[in-house]
């Protein structure tokens, strides 16, 4: 499938926020996780997404996309831009991946960026030394 690289970097950034909960054992947990997202479950994505165009018959694909989109933003809202507007907020380090935790992909640092404009030089600084520190 031919994608733009904007929708490349989307669906990166989709693919990071897609909710697993890899340590259960629950029946539900156990098949999202085996869940393939097909090109076709991509294309009706981008369907939806960029031209509201519905696809009558949702593929279990289909659905892990369109919550990966669902949870992008209640992260950005709830955690990240609430974070950054509180008094005993987070440091940026820590939520880019430092201190051991697992480093966010380029494409989604770069979309937390474009959503906190006011932080961007910030945000961009911290994840610099996350990856010196590599």
């Amino acid at each position: 499938m031919i994608l733009t690289k904007k929708q490349e970097k989307e669906l990166e950034v989709i693919r990071y926020f897609i909710p697993v909960q890899e340590s259960s054992d629950n029946d539900f947990w156990v098949k999202w996780r085996s869940v393939e997202i097909t090109d076709k479950d991509i294309k009706s994505f981008f369907d939806y997404s960029e031209r509201g165009i519905v696809c009558q018959k949702l593929s279990l694909g289909l659905q892990k996309l369109i919550e990966g989109k669902r949870w992008r933003e209640i992260h950005i809202q709830e955690l990240y831009k609430k974070n950054h507007s509180e008094k005993d907020m987070i440091p940026w380090y820590l939520l880019l991946g430092g201190e051991d935790e697992e480093i966010m992909p380029r494409a989604v640092v770069d979309h937390i960026k474009k959503e906190i404009s006011c932080c961007a030089t910030l945000i961009e600084n911290c994840y610099q030394i996350i990856l010196s520190d590599i």
